[in-house]
């Protein structure tokens, strides 16, 4: 998600992360994560992966490519790795806040060259090493399977591709440099996760960024698990199209509270698994049929974006009373603040925790909230254009499944027909992928 201008870096940081790691640790994974969370504090974050400028620029390369062997081949990675840092600095020094270099940087010349480079450019960029580590033969082998499925290996044999990685690997742990706590590294700043977040090492870390970032780090992992989402069913104040309030349920949002409840027992995945609603009654009705347990919560972070002086009326009231703010909206949603109330960049920042909980859960959760703070939390997930959030459809009646895996989310849609429900069908929803 991209911040449009001004951004809410209000420290004025600007930060280059080096990754660092040999192939199959999940470093890109971890990457594209960072940038997830570190955008949603209001930061303009790109990923520049060496990797695919490699792939651009020679085709899919053998694994004697990555020898120390051939001083040609040596020079080639080296002066791939400095375009592509080259390009994170012209974007970082330009209009960006964090610029995070995803490749293995995995010799201390190598990262001698880096900082070298950075500091040639500005002496106010500061630079960040998070290296991964895996001495789990369990994940090595997952990521291993990942990483050939990649476009480096799209249509080769998977016996052969398995062979040609694995040589690759060799070349890198041969002459593979962990950054240390002593020496020429004692000064830097560093994270080391060993075996995604199992132990994490933290070094010399300087400023609010690299300690949101560590604070990330430290509750980072891989756990399977699914996050479902759905809005409260209708409501009153829906049903006359007013926004904000806190009415109850209309009848149709009774049926749909209903309905939920009897999807949730259907869903063996959901048995047992945490709730979380708003304290606005609406969500807090749509979940009174669910079977009862210790695992529901009702946070104030989920309630609905505060409308201030407009909560309680139509759009069109809104353009007929107060038409300066009704425009103001109309040209930029994302930053407009309701007189009194919350804008989205405001609700944004509220849910920020929760998101935060969310990562850092190995349970499945299901969360009944509102229009804007699904689209806050979708946003996020599913890596949309901050700029796009505001729009988001986040239609009633319908029940949103997020599953993590390590280069995205697979996002799937339950829409509840509530007619084959009171018809008594046993399947009453239906799947978009």
């Amino acid at each position: 998600m991209d911040l449009p201008s001004p951004t809410m870096n209000v420290y004025h940081e600007k930060l280059c992360i080096v990754m660092v790691g040999a192939p199959a640790r999940g470093k890109s994974s971890i990457a594209m994560k960072l940038k997830k969370y570190i955008n949603l504090g209001g930061y303009k974050v790109q990923v520049f992966n060496v990797g695919k400028k490699r792939r651009e620029t020679l085709g899919n390369t053998p694994s004697t490519f990555f020898s120390d062997m051939s001083p040609e081949d040596k020079e080639r990675r080296l002066q791939l790795s400095l375009g592509v840092l080259d390009d994170l600095l012209d974007w970082l020094l330009s209009e960006g806040d964090v610029g995070i270099h995803d490749a293995t940087n995995t010799t201390q010349e190598r990262r001698d060259i880096i900082l070298q480079k950075v500091a040639s450019r500005s002496e106010n960029l500061r630079v960040l090493f998070i290296e991964s580590i895996c001495t789990d033969e369990c994940i090595l082998a997952q990521n291993i399977k990942l990483k050939l499925r990649t476009p480096d290996y799209s249509g080769i044999e998977p016996e052969v591709a398995l062979a040609d990685f694995k040589a690759r690997m060799k070349h890198y742990e041969t002459k593979y440099q962990p950054l240390e706590m002593e020496g020429v590294d004692r000064d830097r700043s560093f994270v080391k996760l060993i075996d995604v977040g199992r132990h994490i090492i933290v070094n010399n870390i300087d400023g609010y960024l690299q300690s949101m970032i560590v604070m990330f780090l430290c509750n980072y992992h891989i756990e399977p698990r699914t996050l479902w989402l759905t809005r409260h069913g209708e409501s009153q104040m829906n049903e006359l199209g007013l926004i904000g309030g806190d009415s109850a349920l209309s009848p149709e949002g009774e049926k749909y509270a209903h309905a939920l409840a009897k999807f949730v027992t259907l869903q063996p995945e959901l048995k047992d698994c945490f709730v979380w609603t708003s304290t606005l009654q609406r969500t807090l009705q749509t979940v009174k049929f669910f079977p009862s347990h210790d695992k529901m919560a009702s946070l104030p972070l989920l309630n609905e974006i505060d409308a201030g002086k407009c909560d309680g009326m139509t759009y069109e009231q809104i353009a007929a009373t107060m038409p300066e703010e009704y425009e103001l909206r109309s040209a930029n949603k994302l930053s407009y603040r309701y007189p009194r109330g919350e804008s989205y960049l405001d609700l944004i920042a509220r849910v920020r925790p929760a998101i935060i909980e969310l990562e850092r859960m190995k349970d499945v959760t299901f969360i009944v909230a509102h229009q804007a703070v699904l689209r806050a939390l979708l946003g996020y997930f599913l890596d949309k254009e901050m700029s796009d959030l505001p729009h988001m459809e986040v239609p009633l009646h319908c029940v949103f499944r997020l599953l993590p895996t390590p280069y995205g989310i697979k996002k799937t849609l339950y829409k509840i027909d509530l007619a084959k429900f009171e018809a008594g069908e046993e399947v009453f929803w239906t799947i978009e992928e």
